[in-house]
């Protein structure tokens, strides 16, 4: 038996599997922002720019939708 903090978008398939449950816990969830950050001299390789700008434009959509589920 265990607990642990995972995030909503990581265990989103988990509760049809119905081996994982959530917990309904005073305090949560915890709420965080995510950056993406790279050094501003470095030029980006072209897979890297494209996930960068897929991140920048679908990664809030996405974990919204991760977290919803949830």
């Amino acid at each position: 038996m265990g607990i642990a903090f995972l995030s909503a978008h990581t265990m989103a398939l988990e509760p049809r599997a119905r081996k994982l449950v959530a917990l309904d816990v005073a305090g949560l969830p915890i709420v965080r922002q995510w950056f993406v950050i790279h050094l501003k001299a470095k030029r980006l390789a072209p897979v890297t720019a494209a996930f960068r700008q897929f991140l920048v434009d679908h990664g809030a959509r996405i974990i919204a939708g991760a977290t919803e589920r949830g």
